[in-house]
């Protein structure tokens, strides 16, 4: 082999390294909160959604029972509001990297559908019951913890304020 052809492997393999360091954001390009991929490592503890990732606006998120579907609430909603009306429901999806332990204020106003099957890396179904406010709070301790030795990592708070309009 000679220098030129070991400089072109050597320059091939380090652009390839390069590469898979990237974030998976700039290798897929933009994504929607409901569209990013399940992380193969938990996020970094935050209060306020990713630089790169556009904050979710307030708005309705809820379908009614004809609307098709659920809407996905995320990580990505951590400390939004969200406007619903009765009947309207929603996945809640906060990923399989944590455990959650969660809690509403006020289960008069939303709670949490029983009987459904959801999938892997969500917490379940919730429906607007009611117009009035709620906030649904989830704690996450992540699951290496479970692990010998436990890691260090700190554990997650998600917080949603819940609106439901007539």
């Amino acid at each position: 082999m000679n220098a030129r052809t070991k400089l072109l492997v050597i320059l091939s393999l380090f652009a390839l390294a390069v590469s898979a360091c990237a974030p998976v954001a700039a290798q897929a390009g933009q994504m929607t909160p409901t569209s990013l991929p399940s992380p193969t490592m938990p996020p970094a503890p935050t209060s306020t959604p990713v630089a790169d990732t556009p904050a979710p606006t307030p708005s309705a998120v809820g379908t009614t029972p004809d609307g098709g579907g659920a809407s996905v609430i995320t990580l990505d909603y951590n400390n939004q509001l969200i406007t619903m009306h009765p009947n309207e429901t929603f996945l809640l999806k906060l990923g399989e990297n944590y455990t959650w332990d969660l809690a509403i204020d006020n289960q008069n106003v939303i709670s949490r559908v029983k009987n459904i099957a959801v999938i892997r890396g969500a917490q379940g179904v919730y429906q607007a019951l009611q117009p009035g406010k709620a906030t649904l709070t989830a704690t996450g301790d992540p699951v290496c913890r479970q692990s010998k030795p436990a890691c260090g990592l700190p554990s997650l708070i998600f917080t949603l304020h819940i609106e439901v309009l007539q």
